[in-house]
């Protein structure tokens, strides 16, 4: 599948698995690693809030942009469990309505090229739009994934 914001390549039939994830902890207690069976990786809340921290200053995200990006690269890496954690701090019903309103809103402006250089203010961007409609899409796969969703 081939990202609309960024023009990255995605596979969806074959995600890379890895052990090391941006919103889970790698920790040790006693000299034992997260990494053997003896331990589980615990998601850390904290690192979730400042990774989103960081993208929403470096790159002038909102709450909801940072979030899409950070469960992105969780779904990337093969981190399905954090990845999912992720996507449900987005609010999918709060947005739904917004977004529908910048489609609409583009659609229409695309209609009426006379007033192109209109820009309609406080509405969402098709760029927010994408990568929301793209989180969306990734929650479903790493639902399916975890075997919590039978679909398609």
């Amino acid at each position: 599948m081939l990202c609309a914001c960024s023009g990255e390549q995605f596979k969806f039939e074959e995600p890379p698995r890895s052990p090391e994830s941006l919103a889970t902890r790698d920790f040790s207690a006693g000299g034992l690693s997260s990494r053997t069976a003896e331990w589980e990786p615990k998601f850390d809340e904290t690192q979730v809030e400042e990774a989103e921290s960081t993208l929403k200053e470096a790159l002038s995200l909102n709450y909801e942009e940072a979030r899409a990006l950070l469960g992105r690269l969780e779904y990337q890496r093969g981190n399905f469990d954090a990845a999912l954690q992720v996507f449900q701090g987005i609010d999918i019903k709060g947005l739904t309505p917004r977004m529908i309103k910048a489609i609409a809103e583009r659609t229409k402006q695309r209609k009426l090229r006379s007033k192109a250089d209109a820009v309609v203010s406080n509405v969402m961007s098709l760029h927010s739009v994408s990568l929301l409609l793209e989180a969306i899409l990734l929650k479903a796969r790493s639902l399916e994934e975890l075997g919590r969703y039978i679909g398609w």
